[in-house]
C-alpha cells in the first residue's frame, strides 16, 4: 500500500519546519506531538526526518516498546548504538570523553570497549549523556526521534526534560510522539509528560478537515468523492486519518461507493478495530495464526524469532507473512529479518483477540525461544524474558518470571534507572506469593523495592505511614537540609540560596535579575550582598522592556485567556485549552521578563544575560554539591530545577511538594 502524504496539517509542517530549521543554526528545541491512536503522529515524525536528511542533518530513531518491557533508557539505549555505530574506535574515543562510565552501561561491548562501570549518580548521568549528545551535535546537527514517549521508562522521560533544557544552545532538535490517551486514561502520567512538552513547543493533533479527507479520498481510490461521502466519513471517524483510511479501503472494495445515486451507501464498523478484523479475516487461517504468535512477541518482531515459535522453516514464514504485508498490516522493520506491525491498534487487535489460556502459552512459548535463541545470562534480554514470563506465570513457571524480573531489576539499578528498578521490583513481589517464596525472600525485595524508591528521589514517603519532612533553611553560615530521613549540613554558598528561593514557590518563574535582587537586600534565607555580587545598578540600559501601553494589552490578554482556557475545560474542549494555555504562558513569560520584583519596570540591559550565566554555574555547582551528599536529593531536584533567564523549581505535579525553610 502506497504511503499517502500529509494531508491537512499545514499549521503543523510549520511548527516542524521552524523548529528544525532552528536547531540547524543552533537554537535547539523540543517538539512533543500529541495525538490519539491513528491522527499521524508518526508520520509527522518521518516528514521531520525525511526533511532534516535533506537539509543535512543526522536522524536517530529511538523507539519505546507499548507492549514487550525492555532495559531501562531502552530508547536513549537505540539512540547512542546509532550514534557510534558507523564511527571508527578513534572517533568513538573521542566522542565518548568522559563520559565513558555511563555510555558504557548502554552501548553494546562490540561498540564501546570499557570494564564494567561503576553506578553513576543521576546528576553524573544526566550530565554525561547531555554532554554526548552536544559533542555529537558538534560534528554534524543531529535530530532525536523519540517515538511513544508515553510508553518510555520514567528514566527516560526525566532524562528527555534534563536534556531539552540543556541543549537549547546547540544543533539538536528533539521530537517526540506521545498518545493523548494517556492524558485522558491516566492524568497523573499526562500531567507529567505536559510538564515535559513545556521544555519546548506542543503540537496537538485533531481531526483533518473535510478537504483534507476528500483529498486522501481521491488519492485512494484514484476519484473524487461525493459531498455525501465526505460528510459521511467525517462523521464516522471524526476526521482521524487512520480511520479515515481504513474506511476508504473498506469501501473501495464492497464497491458502496460506485452507486448510481453517488451516495454513501455505507455504514462504518462501531470501532476501529472491526475495520481491521475486516481487512484480516482475508489474509487466511495460516497467516492469521502467525499473526497471533507474532503480536505476543510484541510491536516488532524478529523473523527467525517468529519461526522458531511457531515451529516453521523461515521460508514458509516469509511465505505466509507476504499476504500481510500486501495489505499493509506489517512492513519490513529495516533491520534484516525484522517486522513491524503498521500500527500498534493491529497488533492490540490481534492479541486481544486471543483467549487468556491461549495468549499465556504463547508468552511461554516466546520465553522460552527467547531462552534458546539467546541465552539465560544475556543481560539486556531479562527486561524481555522477565516480561513474558510474568505473564504466563499462572500457565508457567513463576519462579522463572520472580527469578528475572529480579535480575532485570538489579540490571535496572546499576544504570541509576531506578523508577524502573522499583517496578520491576513490585512486579517481582506480585509474582513471589504465587511462586510460594520464602518470607526471607519476599522481606529481600520489599527491601530492595524501598532502596529504589528512596534512590528516585520521589517526593513520596520512602514508607507508607512515615511523616515526610522535607527542610531547606539557612542556619549562621550553614544550610541545614532535610530530605525524607536523610539531613545533610552544607556550608553557604549563592546556589544554595537561589535553590532555597526557587524551593518556596514551586512553579513560579524567576527571572534571574529577581534571584540576585533577592540576594543582594538580604531576602530571607540568602546571605548578605558580597563585593563580587551581581548588581543591577549603574549599568547602562535600553529603557523599559514594556511601557504602560504594552503591560496593560498583555494583562487584558491574559484574563481573557484564562476565561477561554475555563470555558473550554468546561466544554470538554482540550484543544482549544490547549492552545489557551500554550499562548497564555507565554505571554506571562514575557510580561514577567518586562516587570521585577515589587512591579518595578525591568531595563533591558547587558546585565541580565551576565546573571544568567552566573545563576546558572552557581545553581548547578550547589546542586552537585548536594548530590555528593544526598543522591536522591540529587536526583529529585536534578530532575525539576529549571535554569536559564528564568528558573524555577517544577517538582512532579502528581505529588504537592512543601518545602519547611
Amino acid at each position: 500500500m502506497t504511503r499517502p502524504p500529509v494531508l491537512g496539517r499545514e499549521e503543523e509542517l510549520a511548527v516542524l519546519r521552524t523548529g528544525l530549521d532552528d536547531a540547524l543554526n543552533g537554537h535547539g528545541g523540543l517538539c512533543v506531538i500529541f495525538g490519539e491512536a491513528g491522527m499521524g503522529k508518526t508520520r509527522l515524525a518521518e516528514w521531520t526526518a525525511e526533511r532534516a536528511r535533506e537539509l543535512g542533518a543526522r536522524v536517530l530513531w529511538g523507539r519505546s516498546s507499548e507492549t514487550v518491557d525492555t532495559p531501562a533508557y531502552w530508547p536513549w539505549t537505540q539512540l547512542i548504538r546509532q550514534t557510534l555505530d558507523p564511527l571508527d574506535e578513534e572517533q568513538r574515543e573521542e566522542l565518548v570523553g568522559p563520559s565513558r562510565s555511563t555510555i558504557a552501561l548502554m552501548a553494546p561491548g562490540d561498540v564501546l570497549q570499557s570494564e564494567h562501570p561503576e553506578a553513576a549518580t543521576r546528576v553524573e548521568e544526566f550530565e554525561d549523556l547531555t554532554g554526548f549528545f552536544k559533542r555529537a551535535a558538534e560534528r554534524e546537527p543531529i535530530v532525536l526521534m523519540l517515538e511513544d514517549l508515553h510508553a518510555a521508562d520514567e528514566s527516560s522521560q526525566l532524562l528527555l526534560q534534563y536534556l531539552a533544557r540543556e541543549t537549547r544552545d546547540d544543533r539538536i532538535f528533539i521530537v517526540a510522539t506521545c498518545d493523548r490517551s494517556e492524558i485522558d486514561v491516566k492524568p497523573s502520567q499526562g500531567a507529567f509528560l505536559a510538564a515535559i512538552a513545556r521544555e519546548g513547543v506542543s503540537i496537538p493533533l485533531h481531526g483533518i478537515s473535510e478537504e483534507a479527507i476528500a483529498q486522501l479520498h481521491e488519492i485512494l481510490v484514484g476519484q473524487k468523492p461525493s459531498s455525501a461521502t465526505v460528510v459521511g466519513l467525517i462523521n464516522a471517524t471524526e476526521g482521524n486519518p487512520l480511520f479515515a483510511t481504513e474506511s476508504i479501503t473498506m469501501l473501495s472494495s464492497t464497491g458502496d461507493l460506485y452507486r448510481s445515486d453517488h451516495s454513501t451507501g455505507f455504514r462504518v464498523p462501531r470501532t476501529v478495530r472491526d475495520m481491521f478484523r475486516r481487512r484480516l479475516s482475508g489474509l487466511g487461517e495460516e497467516t492469521s495464526a502467525l499473526l497471533a504468535i507474532a503480536s505476543v512477541i510484541g510491536r516488532e518482531f524478529d523473523l527467525s524469532l517468529l519461526a522458531r515459535v511457531a515451529g516453521l522453516d523461515p521460508d514458509a514464514i516469509l511465505d505466509l507473512l507476504d499476504p500481510a504485508v500486501g495489505a499493509g498490516v506489517v512492513h519490513e522493520a529495516g533491520a534484516l529479518g525484522r517486522y513491524r506491525f503498521a500500527h500498534v491498534l493491529i497488533r492490540e487487535t490481534i492479541y486481544e483477540d486471543l483467549s487468556p489460556a491461549k495468549r499465556m502459552r504463547a508468552h511461554r512459548l516466546v520465553a522460552e525461544a527467547v531462552e534458546d535463541t539467546f541465552g539465560t545470562e544475556k543481560e539486556d534480554r531479562f527486561p524481555e524474558l522477565a516480561h513474558h514470563w510474568f505473564k504466563a506465570a499462572q500457565a508457567g513457571d513463576p519462579m522463572k518470571a520472580l527469578a528475572y524480573a529480579e535480575r532485570a531489576a538489579q540490571r535496572a539499578a546499576a544504570q541509576g534507572a531506578q523508577e524502573e528498578a522499583a517496578r520491576l521490583y513490585q512486579r517481582a513481589l506480585k509474582v513471589a506469593e504465587l511462586a510460594t517464596e520464602s518470607e526471607e525472600h519476599i522481606e529481600a525485595l520489599r527491601i530492595a523495592l524501598q532502596g529504589a524508591r528512596s534512590a528516585t528521589g520521589s517526593i513520596a514517603p520512602p514508607v507508607p505511614g512515615l511523616p515526610l519532612e522535607l527542610r531547606f533553611a539557612k542556619e549562621g553560615d550553614f544550610w541545614t537540609v532535610v530530605y525524607q530521613t536523610t539531613t545533610t549540613r552544607l556550608k553557604d554558598s549563592k546556589g544554595l540560596g537561589y535553590l532555597a528561593q526557587l524551593l518556596r514557590s514551586p512553579g513560579r518563574e524567576f527571572h534571574v535579575l529577581d534571584l540576585v535582587s533577592a540576594g543582594q537586600t538580604g531576602g530571607p534565607n540568602t546571605r548578605a550582598v558580597d563585593a563580587d555580587d551581581l548588581r543591577t545598578e549603574g549599568f547602562g540600559d535600553a529603557g523599559e522592556v514594556l511601557d504602560s501601553a504594552a503591560k496593560a494589552a498583555y494583562r487584558s490578554r491574559i484574563s481573557e485567556l484564562q476565561e477561554e482556557i475555563d470555558e473550554a475545560e468546561d466544554f470538554n474542549d482540550p484543544g482549544r485549552a490547549d492552545r489557551a494555555k500554550s499562548e497564555l504562558e507565554a505571554l506571562v513569560g514575557q510580561l514577567s521578563g518586562a516587570v521585577g520584583l515589587g512591579g518595578r519596570d525591568r531595563k533591558a540591559a547587558s546585565v541580565a544575560e551576565r546573571a544568567r550565566v552566573s545563576v546558572t554555574k552557581t545553581i548547578k555547582d550547589a546542586l552537585k554539591r548536594i548530590s555528593e551528599n544526598d543522591p536522591a536529593l540529587g536526583s529529585h531536584l536534578v530532575s525539576t530545577i529549571k535554569t536559564g533567564t528564568f528558573c524555577s523549581y517544577t517538582p512532579d505535579p502528581r505529588v504537592p511538594v512543601e518545602w519547611q525553610a
